[in-house]
Order: C-alpha cells, then structure tokens, then sequence
C-alpha cells in the first residue's frame, strides 16, 4: 500500500474507522503469535464491539462529522466554490430540522467563504436564479441562516447583530421583499420579550415602525394584491401579515381571538394553495392551539380530530411536518389533554377517558424523545414542561 492510496483512504473514508482497522489487525496479529488462546479471543471480542460501536457512532447516528468534514477540507484546499455549493442548501435543511448550533457553524463557513470570493456572481441555475449576486446571498446568509438561527437559540443580541447587517446589504441592494423579512423576525422576536429584557422602548417602536413603512411601501407596490410571480416575495408578504397578526393579538392585544383565528385561517389557505406545507401548518397550528384552548371555539371537537390526524400521518409526505413541528402539535395536544382529562375527573366519569388515547399518546412522546432528540427549539422546553404536567395527570 503506497503513501498515495493511504491519503486516498485518510481523505475520502472515515480516517478513525481506517486507523481502528489497523489497531485492532496489530493487536489480534500480536494476540495470536504470543497470546493465550481464551484471552485472544476475548480481546478479539472486544476489539470487534468497540468497533462496531465506533462505526455506528460515526456513520449510522446523525451527527455533523460528514458534511462538516467536507466543507473544513475544500475549505482548507481553497476550493471556495465547493464550500459554497456544498454548504449553502445545508444551512436551510438544518434550521428546518431545528439544528440550529450546526446551521451557525456551517454558515459561518459560508460567511468566510462569501469574503474570500472576488467575483460579482455564482452559478445563476444552481442558485435559482434570484441569488446570483455575491451581497444578494449574504443577506439571505445573514438574515435567516444567522440571524433567524441565534434567534431560536436565544442570542438575542447577536441575532439583531445579524439580522441588521442582512437589512442593511437588503436595503443598498434593493431587495424589498428581504428588507420586509428582516423586520418581520424582529418583530417575531418582540414577541417573546414581554418583560423588555431584550429591547428597550425606543428599539420597541423603531422595529415596529421601519415593519410597517416597509410593509405599506411593498403593498402599495404590489397594487393591493398577493405577489403571484415570485415565491420568495409571496412568502416574505404572507410571513409579514402572519408575524404581525401574532403581535397584535398576543403583545398589544389590538385584536380579539375570533379576528386573530379569521386572519391565521386565511394565511394558512394562501400557504395551502402554493403547496407550502410547513408554512400551512405552522398557520394553523395557531388556529388549532386557540380553538382548544376554549371549548366555545370547538364545540364538535373538529379541532381536536384534525390535530390527531396531523401527528399520526406527521411523517407521511403530504403532510411533511417538519421535527419542530411535531414537537409543537405534540405539545398542543397533551395540554388539551390534561385540561379534558381534569374536566373527566371532576365528573367522576374517567371511562370516558379511552385507554387508546393514552397509548397514542405514549408513542408521540417516545418519538419525540427518540427521534427528535437533536431539535434545539425553544418549543422543546415547553414540551418538557408539559410532559411533567401530563404525566402527574394520568398518575
């Protein structure tokens, strides 16, 4: 075996499996011309478990080890480009499966990548052709794959840090429908700060301020209608009206629920009818969490049928819910749950409390904790809360 073919095998296998391969080939070779028959075939026992376990550690377990790998080395050889192509549809996936620790890593990468690139633009198909320009990709980098990403794992202040800078390349670049998303995720971020500890008064009115002129300006442009050519304009316009619906009904309280329900379920038709299905169901989410959070608002239990069919099929492709998702229908559904379950109590009439749902409940509880292990959304702690509360509740 030439130094060639053993480069070969250290940059293109997994360098640990081949360098536990040749420890465990030494040791058995040692074994076996000096060792106790019994011991030889202990240690070989051994030596074959570790192996096996290391093997799945690296290479069956989801873990960052591989594509990170990748990018460090054409990173390291100077192969910009690679970097980029590699890296860049790898931020979105794993902010959408809740990684976000792992979507800053990779696109700080990218970030170094973007400074290091001298040329004005990229592959245009490969990119969609809307990200073709260098500062059009950093604010897109910016905004959601660091900015939206600090956001969930609550650096507040480095998210504003990142969202600001991607508005700022928006704005020099004309990019109305990004500038209208920058706002907007500040806006979402408002509205976990109920006790000013983030944002003071002044950073309050401003976001909200530049959200509305920004938003009035690309209606006005818009002539008054959904955008129907470009998706990422549709998407940042329904996203604004989605936030901003939030905001008004949860922070300033400027609408009633019936009102916050009527706007949530016609966002959530505008998603369904461009085949957004994370988007529908992040809407309606909304809409099923108020409509159980008040018997008046689901009187035949529509709700509750519609939600159990979602976290059953979760993981059928036409429905497609995404890790976080699951982990926030799963949440609504045990905290109605316990609520039904008190009402049934006080009744003395627990039979109406059908052993089948328990059950289903326990598996949307193990595949949450199981499977989605690895989600770092902020909707994993109120999960865990209101697990705690579920089980005191079936004791």
């Amino acid at each position: 075996m030439n130094k060639r073919v053993i480069k070969n095998i250290l940059q293109e296998s997994e360098p640990y499996d081949f360098l536990l391969l040749m420890v465990s080939a030494i040791v058995g070779f040692v074994l076996s011309l000096f060792g106790d028959t019994n011991i030889t075939c202990i240690c070989a026992t051994i030596i074959v478990v570790l192996f096996i376990l290391f093997w799945f550690i690296y290479n069956v377990s989801e873990n960052k080890a591989d594509y990170m790998r990748m990018i460090n080395r054409e990173f390291k050889n100077g192969h910009w480009y690679d970097v980029f192509y590699m890296a860049f549809p790898i931020c979105s996936t794993l902010r959408r499966m809740g990684k976000y620790s792992q979507s800053v890593e990779v696109a700080r990468k990218m970030e170094d990548v973007l400074n290091k690139i001298n040329v004005q633009k990229i592959d245009a198909d490969w990119a969609g052709r809307k990200y073709t320009n260098i500062e059009k990709i950093k604010e897109r980098l910016m905004i959601n794959d660091l900015g939206y990403s600090y956001f969930m794992l609550k650096d507040i202040e480095s998210a504003k840090k990142y969202v600001h800078m991607g508005i700022k390349i928006a704005k020099k670049q004309g990019i109305e429908y990004a500038e209208l998303k920058g706002w907007t995720i500040l806006l979402q971020m408002l509205l976990i700060d109920n006790d000013n500890s983030y944002f003071t008064s002044i950073e309050v009115k401003e976001i909200y301020d530049n959200y509305k002129i920004q938003f009035d300006k690309y209606w006005k442009e818009l002539n008054g209608e959904f955008p129907s050519q470009d998706l990422a304009d549709y998407i940042s316009y329904l996203k604004a009206l989605e936030i901003e619906a939030m905001y008004k009904y949860r922070r300033s309280k400027e609408i009633n629920k019936q009102e916050f329900l009527d706007i949530m379920q016609k966002l959530a038709d505008g998603y369904k009818e461009m085949r957004l299905n994370d988007k529908y169901y992040d809407c309606m989410k909304c809409v099923y969490e108020v409509q159980l959070s008040e018997s008046a608002f689901d009187p035949h239990g529509d709700a509750e049928t519609s939600i159990v069919g979602i976290i059953d099929g979760a993981f059928d492709p036409n429905i497609g819910l995404t890790p976080v998702q699951y982990i926030k229908y799963v949440t609504i559904y045990l905290d109605y749950y316990i609520r039904e379950k008190s009402a049934t109590d006080k009744q003395k009439d627990r039979k109406q409390i059908a052993k089948t749902n328990k059950e289903r409940i326990s598996k949307y509880i193990r595949r949450v904790e199981k499977e989605l292990w690895y989600v770092e959304d902020p909707c994993i702690d109120r999960f865990k809360a209101v697990k705690v509360k579920y089980l005191k509740a079936v004791k």
